[in-house]
């Protein structure tokens, strides 16, 4: 069994303990074996890949990878649950027992040994080096609220700088995986917090990867895809398959089952450790059989020409649901179907079910868009499928509810709707799913339907007075949105969550995150790229404009805070605290019309 392993890019070999040895596992498959002084609990590859250390109970041993031998054994006053060897030849140790703890480092060529200082860290903290060699990070484990922690290395020693922002938000789950360049870490939980130098901006929420059902057991990142490689695991196991998730968006790029045993029966080999080449686009997994009593072990390889992302699989898209009368034209439009490499796509449709299904041609479903108008009312299911000339998309259903002349129309969204905006000036509901990248602009005129793609899962939207702009609010960027054509003109990132947004009439964004406790007030300029912070403001606020549109109000649980917009950044101005209780549901509205002098606020 492998209790902990490394990749070591030199000659892409793989460094695993397992009980009283150290093994080597080349590529093909190949095995070296070292026996250690005792039995081994955690393992740590040099960046230059030469040496290794194991960490022990009560022991730090020194591995000279090149020669596969034991330089040397040096003892620390604690059981170690994990190990990080640091470029100048310091291993940092973590110990697994004790509940607040300090580090132990050891120097590996003189066995000197010092310990951690700036405060005190978790038992079974697990941590990495940072690929810059000069900074340490690690996550807690077993610990309600779980955080993460920045170590720095001082004069061979760890001192623990600071810990991350949140402190319960967030499960970390006691492990973390860095992208190939150090900007951007993942977490057990799924969430990617953004890393830097700078205190105010290291460890702040990024993006959550989209779609995670289970807890990350290891991940790896590859700079030649760009992907996080994922294995998950569940009550302690890990799953037949691994993940590979977009860093740059968060999003689910494509799963991979893992081989089959034998031949005989259905079970797979269960993955525990991923490694993506640092030369290549393959990646390696060592995988157990998942056979009580047997406890065989497997270097999964898959190689650049079996690795399906070089042909990704087209992706159908159309209207999930669409409204019409009698006689009306309708258009099921397909042509936001796409191929993630480019490849023109081949439409083919087909009319499940309706009152009348000999209402379309076979050349007529052969399109990229289908028209055709109802004789009778009735609900019509159509089916889209796409293909490249290798690979065809999963099936995209479009469902048609047809009314009679003058019925009632009743029309059904595609998505349950995150948040949404209405824009007079273009009669339309201006809304973002719950599970889809981009914000839809429904015409309440024509029913017609209107979408932008984003690059982030989308969480809140601001109208601007003119109803013509939109900002959307996601974990750690805004989007601007030109709603009259359709098209995204700016983003701008920020240091933290997503949360409540608003658009004033010079497009300056105005937002505040949702998460922690008190929290900046975020204003962004897209025009001049400038952004500007101030508060304290209570997470979680709601957020109006006047419609004078030079003043701002916010509002929490307790206070009710005006800020004059007409300036950059906004300057606040007076404010009412604890007067009422606004606490449970925060919201306000004003009056559309003109002058604005009440508004109405949801108390308990």
């Amino acid at each position: 069994m492998v209790i902990d392993a490394e990749f070591n890019p030199n000659g892409e070999r793989i460094v695993a303990i397992s009980a009283d040895k150290l093994v080597v596992i080349g590529p093909n498959g190949g095995e070296v074996k070292l026996e250690m002084p005792t039995e081994a609990r955690a393992v740590s590859v040099s960046p230059d890949g030469t040496h290794a250390a194991v960490g022990h109970d009560g022991w730090v041993s020194h591995v000279d990878l090149e020669s596969m031998r034991v330089l040397a054994t040096h003892g620390v006053p604690a059981l170690l649950d994990d190990v990080v060897l640091d470029v100048q030849g310091n291993a940092h140790g973590f110990p697994g027992t004790g509940q607040h703890v300090e580090a132990y480092s050891v120097d590996l060529a003189t066995g000197a040994v010092r310990k951690s200082w700036g405060g005190l860290i978790r038992e079974q903290t697990q941590a990495r080096l940072h690929p810059s060699g000069t900074r340490i990070y690690g996550a807690d484990t077993g610990l309600s609220p779980s955080d993460l922690e920045r170590y720095s290395i001082v004069d061979g020693a760890l001192r623990l700088d600071y810990d991350s922002p949140y402190h319960g938000e967030y499960e970390f789950w006691g492990n973390v995986w860095f992208d190939a360049d150090g900007a951007a870490a993942l977490t057990p939980c799924g969430v990617v917090v953004r890393l830097t130098h700078d205190r105010g901006t290291d460890l702040r929420f990024a993006m959550q990867l989209n779609g995670l059902r289970e807890r990350i057991r290891h991940a790896s990142s590859s700079a030649f895809d760009d992907l996080w490689f994922v294995v998950e695991e569940s009550d302690g196991e890990g799953l037949d398959r691994v993940l590979a998730y977009d860093i740059e968006t968060g999003e689910s790029i494509e799963r991979f089952e893992t081989p089959l045993v034998d031949e005989v029966g259905d079970q797979r080999w269960l993955a525990n450790f991923v490694f993506a080449s640092a030369h290549s686009r393959a990646h390696y997994v060592v995988a157990g059989d998942g056979i009580v009593g047997s406890g065989q072990q497997a270097l999964l390889v898959r190689r650049p020409g079996e690795f399906s992302a070089s042909n990704r699989p087209p992706t159908a898209s159309v209207p999930r649901f669409l409204t019409a009368r009698v006689s009306e034209e309708i258009a099921l439009d397909g042509t936001s179907s796409s191929d993630p490499e480019g490849v023109p796509l081949t439409f083919s449709w087909s009319l499940v079910s309706g009152p009348d299904e000999d209402i379309l041609s076979p050349d007529a479903l052969k399109g990229s868009v289908v028209r055709f108008s109802a004789t009778a009312a009735g609900t019509y299911e159509f089916k889209l499928r796409v293909n490249d000339g290798e690979r065809e998309s999963p099936v995209a259903r479009s469902t048609v509810n047809v009314f009679e002349r003058d019925a009632s129309l009743v029309h059904r969204l595609d998505h349950a709707i995150a948040d949404a905006e209405y824009s007079a000036s273009l009669h339309a509901l201006v809304y973002l799913s719950a599970d889809a990248n981009e914000i839809r602009i429904l015409d309440l005129s024509d029913l017609t339907q209107r979408s932008v793609a984003l690059d982030h899962p989308p969480r809140r939207v601001g109208l601007s007075p003119n109803g013509l702009m939109a900002a959307v609010s996601h974990s750690g960027v805004v989007s601007l949105v030109d709603l009259r054509a359709g098209v995204k003109t700016g983003v701008q990132t920020f240091p933290a969550e997503w949360g409540d947004i608003i658009l004033d009439g010079r497009s300056l964004a105005h937002l505040v995150p949702f998460r922690d406790q008190w929290v900046s007030l975020h204003s962004l300029d897209f025009a001049s790229d400038l952004a500007a912070d101030q508060g304290p403001v209570a997470a979680g606020s709601k957020m109006r404009m006047h419609p004078t549109e030079d003043l701002m109000y916010v509002l929490d649980s307790s206070e009710l805070k005006k800020f004059n917009v007409s300036r950059f950044p906004p300057v606040e101005l007076e404010g009412r605290w604890n007067e009422f209780r606004i606490g449970g549901v925060n919201d306000l509205g004003l009056p559309s019309r003109f002058p604005a002098r009440e508004f109405l606020m949801a108390c308990s």
